[in-house]
């Protein structure tokens, strides 16, 4: 098909829309809109011409892209014609629903997807916070079985012993000599140290 489109009156503001056709089978077809502004009338004119081939030829276009456009020339399901003076689009509700059919595949895959993310993250913190107590029980288990090694003497001077992640036992070291030993370095009357070897009786 060839389409063309002719201004007839430009200060009017009404544009008709020819659609030629060279097949025996098909008549051309012509229809004659107005608008607020040229760029107006001219959509207006096509949706008009669109709506009339969807009555012809309701199969054709039913898999085609025009399968969204309205089927007669008023308000339907896929449109709206507006006629308000201060609107130049008279489309934007036919992209709007165009927009929508288009989208609907996508929105249910990104519904898909947040749905997958929000499990993901569901699983993520389940897995944490067991790691967690996982953590605190092996410091615990840790802590005692230290303990239990210093009570049973398998542990008699360590040097330190860790109890849990924060806190440590340390042995200190004793200044003082042992009692045995301070008792053998007493000096007593009649009784001298040489040599730390020989006593010798005065």
């Amino acid at each position: 098909m060839e389409s063309t489109t002719r201004a007839r009156s430009f200060l009017s503001r009404t544009v008709t829309a020819v659609i030629l056709t060279g097949s025996p089978e098909r008549t051309s077809l012509a229809v004659t809109a107005g608008g607020d502004s040229f760029p107006a009338t001219c959509q207006n004119a096509t949706l008009l011409a669109i709506s009339s081939l969807h009555r012809r030829y309701p199969d054709e276009l039913q898999h085609s892209p025009y399968r969204y456009h309205p089927r007669c020339g008023g308000a339907s399901n896929y449109a709206t014609f507006r006629d308000d003076s201060l609107e130049d689009d008279a489309t934007i509700m036919h992209l709007v629903r165009m927009v929508e059919a288009y989208n609907t595949a996508r929105i249910d895959f990104h519904h898909m997807v947040h749905r997958g993310l929000v499990e993901n993250n569901m699983k993520i913190l389940e897995q944490r916070q067991e790691n967690l107590q996982l953590k605190k029980d092996l410091d615990a288990v840790e802590a005692r079985l230290c303990q239990h090694e210093i009570a049973q003497g398998q542990i008699s001077c360590p040097k330190f012993c860790r109890v849990c992640r924060s806190q440590k036992i340390t042995a200190r070291k004793s200044t003082s000599r042992p009692e045995p030993v301070r008792q053998s370095l007493v000096v007593t009357p009649g009784i001298s140290i040489q040599n730390s070897k020989r006593l010798h009786v005065r």
